[in-house]
């Protein structure tokens, strides 16, 4: 009867190599345990090996005396397989173990750091093809930075946006694994934090009475059903609140089936200013009302014009509460309704040329009729104040900036720091403006 015994494979001898000064070997001296980790590796992976860390002992103080760091490769493995399966049948499995020897011991001496062991011959190829990248561990400072961005309130980063990032900023290329879990990580302990407030709506809730208590001028209100939950939060700053008073061109609007409402004024350079927010979970008369009358409370007037679509529970609510105000419909909206409308009794080839004709007409601007259509016109808006504004476009535009920094992976808690961020950037960027009036004013 013939019996197989598995043999290890033969290793070359241990070889203990001294090594001059400055590079790394034998009583090569460290600062620190980092810096003689940062030296091992950097010296083998120049020659294309990857190198881990091994056993470390520590003394009885519990502080680390001892560490080695080994090849990638050391060890043998050994595979285990089920006793009824024929030898045969067992799959061939792919190890990177080829039971090399190489490894480097580093002690503690005093307050330095030495390798006392340092054995360099490996037998095997190199691992690291030659001008490829070399995957490292990623450091604190890189977890930091990909950490901050993935629970960035104000942007949504891709795994290749990160590495981009850590490229220029660190000069290393860390692979789309390491990004994704320390990504992961970061969110998961943000959900948490929220998680242990009791949820979004309660961290909300917390955070907007710790900045009433911090800062004066915070104004919020809470809408709750007869069941005791909240179905709506509405928050202003002290900043929005003076823009809120300052400017009576007020318009807001918003959209079915997105739970964020915006309150919009537009400021004396012409440009767009989020003057409130509110979150609420239905989209019926009784929330607009509710979130019209919180405006209401906050700039004491009612607004001279409101633009909207034409959604029925917003209309009723801006008639409720809204009674002063002129509200108008945003035109944008009325090629929907030409085709909701008049599409069912237009035949089907006839549509197009209809369509076409009828925008024509809306956009005719000939200088023949011009001055025509203009007095007939002006009878019925003149006396109409809209601030140049015939859409509630502007609302469209903050809708897709948001999306930016909110979507299904971000919490109701991200979405309402990401807003408040917002409001910040447009006041830098005020600043901007009024100091490039200023600039030209002075002639420079």
């Amino acid at each position: 009867m013939h019996v197989s015994r598995r043999v290890k494979p033969e290793s070359p001898p241990a070889r203990s190599v001294n090594v001059a000064p400055g590079a790394v070997g034998v009583f090569s001296v460290y600062q620190s345990i980092d810096e003689a980790e940062a030296a091992v590796y950097t010296h083998e992976e120049a020659l294309g090996y990857r190198w881990k860390k091994a056993q470390s002992e520590k003394d009885s103080y519990g502080q680390l005396k001892k560490r080695t760091y080994q090849c990638n490769c050391y060890y043998t493995h050994t595979p285990t397989h089920a006793v009824n399966i024929d030898p045969s049948d067992h799959l061939q499995g792919k190890t990177i173990k080829t039971n090399c020897k190489v490894h480097v011991n580093v002690n503690r001496k005093g307050a330095q750091w030495v390798i006392t062991t340092a054995v360099w011959d490996h037998n095997h190829a190199r691992q690291i093809p030659e001008g490829a990248p070399i995957r490292r561990r990623p450091t604190e400072e890189q977890k930091v930075i990909i950490s901050n961005l993935a629970t960035s309130s104000s942007s949504c980063f891709t795994h290749g946006q990160l590495a981009t990032v850590m490229k220029t900023q660190t000069g290393t290329i860390l692979e789309p694994r390491q990004i994704g879990n320390i990504m992961g990580q970061a969110r998961r302990e943000a959900r948490q934090e929220v998680e242990g407030l009791g949820g979004s709506m309660h961290a909300i809730i917390a955070k907007l009475e710790e900045l009433a208590r911090e800062t004066h001028g915070w104004l919020s209100h809470i809408k709750v059903n007869k069941d005791g939950v909240v179905t709506g939060v509405w928050w202003q700053s002290p900043l929005q609140r003076d823009l809120g008073q300052r400017n009576d061109n007020t318009y807001g609007r918003n959209e079915a089936g997105y739970p964020l409402g915006i309150g919009i004024v537009i400021d004396g350079h012409g440009h767009s200013r989020n003057t409130w927010y509110a979150f609420q979970a239905l989209e019926d008369h009784v929330h607009h009302a509710w979130v019209l009358r919180c405006h209401l409370d906050s700039a004491g007037f009612a607004p001279n014009t409101f633009i909207s679509d034409r959604h029925h529970s917003l209309i009723s609510a801006v008639k409720e509460v809204l009674v002063s105000s002129e509200h108008i419909f945003c035109m944008q909206h009325l090629d929907g309704n030409v085709d909701k409308n008049l599409r069912r009794v237009i035949p089907s080839d006839q549509w197009m040329p209809f369509k076409n004709d009828f925008w024509a007409v809306y956009r005719a601007i000939s200088p023949e009729n011009f001055d025509i259509k203009w007095q007939w016109a002006w009878v019925y808006v003149s006396h109409k104040f809209t601030c140049g504004v015939r859409t509630n476009g502007r609302v469209e535009v903050e809708n897709r900036i948001t999306k930016t920094f909110g979507g299904p992976r971000k919490s109701l808690k991200d979405l309402f720091d990401g807003l408040n961020e917002r409001t910040d950037g447009q006041s830098l960027q005020e600043t901007l403006w009024v100091q490039d009036i200023c600039d030209h004013g002075d002639g420079r």
